[in-house]
């Protein structure tokens, strides 16, 4: 295919049944994933025994909550475009980085677990 003409493929359009399943399976996906998230963070913070709070629980609920803002806000508004890329750039940063405390933190109390209860 040479470079500078047409793409043979513009005039195709997806399948309207395929557009119709894709969007639906996704919506289903994002209200399950914000609903879990939201508990995630709801166990943790509203834990009457207090035996879930640890570093390791605060690192997951910090992950849901990176997960929660990234679910939130990334849906399409032409308004807030830039703010919107830059609040998906943190949250997903911080979700990255949460995973990476959890690592280390895993990495912690399997290597040195009389120093990790301390």
């Amino acid at each position: 295919m040479p470079l500078f003409e047409k793409y043979p493929c513009d005039n195709t359009t997806a399948p309207t049944y395929l557009s119709f399943s894709t969007a639906s399976c996704s919506a289903l996906i994002a209200f399950i994933a914000t609903v879990l998230n939201f508990l995630v963070i709801l166990a943790v913070i509203l834990n009457p025994f207090k035996d879930l709070r640890s570093p390791f629980n605060y690192f997951i609920a910090n992950l849901s909550f990176a997960d929660l803002v990234f679910g939130g806000f990334s849906l399409r508004n032409k308004y807030l475009e830039d703010t919107l890329r830059v609040v998906n750039f943190i949250s997903c940063t911080a979700s990255l980085l949460s995973l990476a405390a959890l690592a280390l933190d895993r990495y912690v109390a399997i290597t040195h677990p009389l120093f990790y209860r301390s």
